[in-house]
This record gives C-alpha cells, structure tokens and sequence, in this order.
C-alpha cells in the first residue's frame, strides 16, 4: 500500500541527507562556535529559540541570527559540493 509506494522516497531522502552530512560538518567547523552551536540545537536537535536563547545566555532575536547565519553559510556550501 502506501508504505512501499514511499519507501523509494523515502530511501532516497535519506541518502541525500546522509550524502549532505558530511559537507554540513564541514560548513559548521568555518563558523564561530555560536552560530555553529545555535544551528546544531534549532536544526539537528530540534530546540525552539527561546530554549536556546536561555541556555546561551543570548535574546531570541541573537539565535535567529546565529541560526540564518549558518543556514545561509550551509547552503552556499552545498550549493558549491553540487557545482563540482
């Protein structure tokens, strides 16, 4: 049923992913430790701004720049592994 329609799908999403680690790590190590840190808790670990506001002792508005930041660093990364 619907299941083994989306499990091709699904296979593929996750080698991609798997595939991206690696060049994410690597985008991550080139940032300051707090843009590097505030993206890993809101993306990968799946915290909201306020919870991360608090636990670094910065104001919510500071993680969504932290978190754009190495957003925008990540994709230019990867967008630059796909040109070669």
């Amino acid at each position: 049923g619907e299941a083994v329609r989306n499990e091709p799908r699904a296979l593929r999403v996750h080698v991609t992913v798997a595939e991206a680690a690696l060049p994410v790590r690597e985008a991550l190590r080139e940032l300051p430790r707090k843009t590097a840190a505030a993206f890993v808790l809101h993306v990968i670990e799946g915290r909201d701004f306020a919870t991360i506001a608090r636990s670094m002792q910065l104001t919510e508005r500071m993680v969504r720049y932290h978190v754009a930041r190495a957003l925008g660093h990540c994709r230019a990364r990867l967008d630059a592994e796909e040109e070669r």
